[in-house]
């Protein structure tokens, strides 16, 4: 939805040029660059750290790894971290022009993707709680027809418009709770969900009235009458009916599911190669059925951080119901930095393979003490706008 300033964008409030605020301005900074300094160091979102580096969610060693990666990985988690972000994706428009029923047609789509959770670490465990929610939605509006009259002896003005829009939306919402355990030889995780899809078909058909009221106007000139009637056009509240909703599918289902993880070091020990982490993944393990199949997923990857500041990871595995596996590549770069503030940056890029189709993913991600701020785009390499692609905003906070 677009916001509309009455101002125009070169005023600029009237507070920014009082000398109260330019002399507030470096007690803020020296506020921001302390609390960098003196909070612990924040760490990315696994949601927004997967997404960057290809979707890899078995081996991945992240501090958040409560909602989508292995959640064995929780054992990592230090101190409190509380993320939110959001994802976008699949939005797109057309215009359909006119046809026989409809003077006008357009399509909308669009799918949003919130979620937020919380993490800490508390020595050999780790524990994750949150909520997660992806909204997947496409219209279509049709102007149908137009009716207008003009009383003449009243001086009135009437017309009705009459709006047709078909409706698809697919509502998946999601409470869950994940722990993580430290073994000797390895870590083990599980997280258990409730997930509910709600799915919504139909056509709603409201009405649009208008009205003007003249005065003083000729109603043998036209010159006269069209002009008072935009001027005075107006929305008859009186008028206002409940539309027509005609509901073709409306379905709600709850089901409850849990992921189960492991991650180990045994192969670096093993074959001596420093860096190295090896996961499984299952998840969906009861496979309940919900509006849309969810059938169980089976995952083993490699993580090999390579230089501190540089890791790789490759994932294999298999969902079940599709034609071949799927395979996932990414990496990720990283540099910090401690001079005036503590911070740091990151550079991810991945690539994966299901069903035949491949997508390339991007990542970056800034830390500034406590904070992390993260950005990720996954995109078709074929047959998909960079509109219709998946981006995703995370902010992380640690204390």
């Amino acid at each position: 939805m677009q916001h509309h300033r009455k101002n125009s964008p070169l005023q600029t409030p009237s507070s920014l040029h009082h000398p109260s605020s330019i002399h507030s301005l470096p007690f803020i900074l020296m506020i921001c660059a302390a609390l960098s300094l003196c909070l612990p160091i924040a760490d990315a979102s696994d949601v927004l750290q997967s997404e960057g580096m290809g979707g890899v969610v078995t081996a991945l060693r992240s501090i958040d790894a409560g909602t989508e990666l292995n959640p064995a990985a929780l054992v990592y988690a230090r101190d409190n971290h509380l993320a939110f972000h959001l994802g976008t994706s699949g939005w797109r428009h057309a215009n359909l022009g006119e046809s026989d029923e409809a003077r006008f047609s357009g399509d909308l789509a669009g799918r949003i993707q919130p979620a937020f959770y919380y993490t800490r670490g508390m020595g050999r465990y780790g524990i994750s709680i949150g909520y997660r929610a992806d909204l997947d939605n496409s219209v279509r509006l049709s102007l149908l027809k137009t009716q207008s009259t003009y009383f003449v002896n009243e001086q009135r003005f009437e017309a009705q418009t009459d709006l047709a829009l078909l409706y698809d939306s697919l509502w998946e919402h999601a409470w869950f709770l994940a722990v993580g355990y430290h073994l000797e030889s390895a870590d083990i995780g599980v997280r258990l969900k409730r997930v509910v899809q709600t799915a919504k078909q139909g056509e709603l058909m409201p009405s649009l009235y208008l009205y003007a009221q003249l005065e003083d106007v000729n109603p043998n000139k036209a010159d006269e009458v069209i002009p008072a009637i935009m001027d005075g056009l107006d929305y008859d509240k009186d008028k206002l009916e409940h539309p027509l909703d005609q509901v073709d599918r409306d379905v709600t289902v709850g089901a409850w599911d849990f992921d189960i993880g492991m991650q180990t070091d045994w192969f670096a020990q093993r074959f001596n190669i420093p860096g190295l982490t090896a996961g499984v993944l299952l998840k969906d393990v009861f496979q309940r059925r919900r509006v849309t199949a969810s059938p169980t997923h089976l995952t083993f990857g490699a993580n090999w951080q390579a230089y501190p500041w540089l890791k790789a990871v490759a994932e294999f595995g298999k969902r079940f119901g599709d034609a071949g596996p799927d395979i996932r590549l990414g990496w990720e770069a990283t540099t910090d930095w401690k001079r005036y503030a503590v911070g740091g940056i990151a550079v991810r890029n991945g690539w994966s393979r299901r069903n035949g189709v491949i997508r390339i993913s991007l990542g970056l991600a800034l830390r500034l003490g406590s904070a992390t701020w993260e950005y990720a785009l996954s995109k078709r390499t074929h047959g998909e706008s960079l509109g219709e692609a998946h981006h995703s905003l995370a902010s992380t906070v640690r204390f």
